[in-house]
């Protein structure tokens, strides 16, 4: 299977998907450049993609061995262009607007970016003040045990700024991935969100 990120230089969108009927050759299309897919997105395009879901599943897999999948229940659609385990020395990047190559996201980052998603599934709405709130709870409760790191966005008595300011701009990026995934909608440019920012389930 092959590991790229990259499509191969040799192939286009149209070249690809030539022998695919219409409806196929548009869901190809479409995963060609973006990878995932949610009914709240593209309704229609979500609704093309697992109708025919058996189709596209068949030609990623014969023609670049990259494994695709429907989620109906959960309203999203995945083209897998990884292995299902990627490697570590591998994160995602976080995309900066006006920037040609985002930061490569941190193991904090990637924690309180699951944590997000725990919180998400309890509470679909919420501001960016309480969620910073229920992950400072969380965090603090399973610290103690190592289970997770301690987080803290806001100065504490006798501290500097510096690791308080670290820890909510490493909140905010890991909202950024979320956004970028479509995981979350956010109602605010994410660079005002260190002050506040709701988010609700996109």
């Amino acid at each position: 299977m092959s590991g790229a990120d990259d499509l191969p230089d040799a192939y286009t969108d149209d070249e690809m998907a030539e022998h695919a009927n219409p409806e196929v050759r548009s869901v190809i299309a479409s995963f060609l450049r973006s990878q995932f897919l949610t009914v709240e997105s593209d309704p229609d395009l979500f609704r093309l993609a697992v109708h025919h879901k058996d189709e596209v599943r068949a030609w990623f897999a014969g023609t670049l061995g990259w494994p695709f999948e429907a989620y109906p229940a959960d309203g999203m659609c995945r083209l897998y262009k990884r292995r299902w385990d990627p490697p570590a020395d591998r994160p995602p990047r976080i995309n900066l607007p006006g920037a040609t190559r985002g930061r490569t996201a941190s193991p904090f980052v990637i924690t309180l970016m699951c944590l997000v998603c725990e919180q998400r599934w309890r509470h679909p709405e919420t501001s960016f003040n309480d969620l910073q709130r229920a992950l400072v709870q969380t965090c603090v409760t399973e610290s103690e045990s190592g289970r997770l790191p301690r987080f803290q966005p806001v100065t504490q008595a006798g501290e500097g700024r510096a690791r308080a300011n670290a820890h909510r701009l490493a909140l905010v990026d890991a909202l950024r991935l979320l956004e970028g995934w479509h995981v979350i909608a956010v109602d605010q440019p994410l660079d005002v969100a260190k002050t506040i920012a709701p988010i609700s389930s996109s």
